[in-house]
């Protein structure tokens, strides 16, 4: 039997009326398609409009209940070492989530920018849901769903966005943005403009992986970190969706039945394509071993799929020469290894050890991690793939 929902009142010191807090509704989010300026153009480009139900239209919006700006986005928050005092919250999340089913995992949205490690911890963007942080003289939009369960960092300066804001708006329970300069809204799923005057604008997205934090930090020992001081009265020990991730409920209604054929919460590495794409379970992942590689045909050619369990999640790449060399990655001990240099490699699609140290896969574009019923309702037709 679902537990009744209990949902936090995340809101409580930000001055909005107790209609609102009884609702308790956050802006949704959603993944969609990559392009890097840290990771060029594979040739194999995908597009927003290729996503089903990407059409957005104003009476398809809804409010979340926050309103705009209710959650609020951080700009430039104090990024400190791992071991500072202000980053001791998350290793005292990680004490207080053990061994319970009911809160969720530690995890982070992780990203190197030129050549330095920094985290974006869930706790914070529970709260906030859009980072905007400048890095390598560009202004990087990180960007979480709680709703959804999915994360994307985007190239603001690229979109020609000073900063991304959360609207209070959803589109089916995803994430609303809005650009300061000109409040066009931007569904995060669709990765594009959908209404306002840069309407069918593309964002671009920048190499960013979701991991569980003790795997981040273990390989980035000196990665940077959002320290708690924001400026903000939030607790970043408690997750503010109480039983969300872990029952069957859902916050705000669907657009169409949600999908039965997996659990609505389930996290999964969704491969887009025009005949509904794949969606790879991580329960299935797990189930097929410590550190996994997948080759799926799509309709866009051949997806990677890199499974690392230790890290607590998966990604796609294209199978293709690096640096003009041929790469066929296997698994090893210690994550991946190519077989014409025997180097090494993390899921990241990233060479850490060896003579292609620093070589990157190039992202397979428009994959992404998400709750299952959220992937399913952008992609209704897709596959859902199990261990052979």
């Amino acid at each position: 039997m679902a537990r009744t929902p209990r949902i936090m009142t995340r809101w409580a010191n930000t001055g909005l009326a107790p209609a609102l807090l009884a609702v308790v509704a956050l802006a949704g989010c959603g993944a969609g398609p990559a392009e890097s300026p840290d990771d060029p153009s594979s040739g194999n480009p995908f597009t927003p409009q290729m996503l089903p139900r990407c059409h957005v239209t104003s009476d398809m919006l809804f409010s979340g209940g926050a309103g705009r700006g209710g959650i609020p986005a951080l700009v430039n928050p104090t990024l400190v070492p791992r071991g500072h005092p202000d980053a001791q919250y998350l290793d005292d999340y990680v004490r207080l989530a053990e061994g319970r089913d009911d809160l969720p995992d530690a995890r982070v949205v992780g990203m190197v920018v030129d050549g330095t490690p920094v985290a974006i911890p869930y706790n914070i963007l529970w709260w906030h849901e859009i980072v905007n942080v400048e890095l390598g003289g560009r202004v990087l939009a990180v960007t979480y769903c709680p709703l959804t369960g999915s994360a994307i960092v985007f190239d603001a300066t690229a979109a020609g966005a000073g900063r991304f804001g959360v609207s209070g708006l959803i589109f089916r329970n995803n994430l609303v943005m809005f650009d300061v300069e000109t409040e066009s809204l931007w569904p995060q799923m669709c990765e594009v403009a959908a209404i306002g005057s840069k309407q069918g604008t593309q964002l671009v997205r920048v190499r960013g992986f979701e991991m569980l934090w003790e795997a981040w930090k273990d390989r980035y020992p000196e990665t940077l970190v959002v320290g708690s001081e924001t400026g903000f009265d939030f607790d970043y020990m408690l997750y503010p969706y109480g039983f969300y991730e872990v029952d069957d409920f859902l916050l705000f209604g669907t657009q169409g039945p949600v999908d039965p054929r997996l659990p609505l919460k389930e996290r999964v590495l969704g491969i887009p394509g025009e005949d509904g794409g794949m969606a790879l379970p991580f329960s299935a992942l797990e189930s097929s071993g410590t550190t996994t590689i997948i080759q799926l045909a799509t309709d866009r050619g051949t997806a990677l799929v890199l499974w690392d369990a230790a890290a607590g999640t998966a990604a796609a790449y294209l199978p293709q020469t690096v640096a003009g060399e041929l790469v066929t990655i296997r698994t090893a001990a210690d994550g991946f290894m190519d077989t014409e240099t025997e180097s090494l490699w993390n899921v990241e699609g990233v060479a850490v050890e060896g003579p292609m140290t620093g070589a990157r896969l190039a992202i397979y574009d428009g994959a992404f991690v998400a709750f299952w019923f959220a992937w399913s309702q952008f992609n209704p037709d897709t596959r859902v793939w199990t261990v052979e």
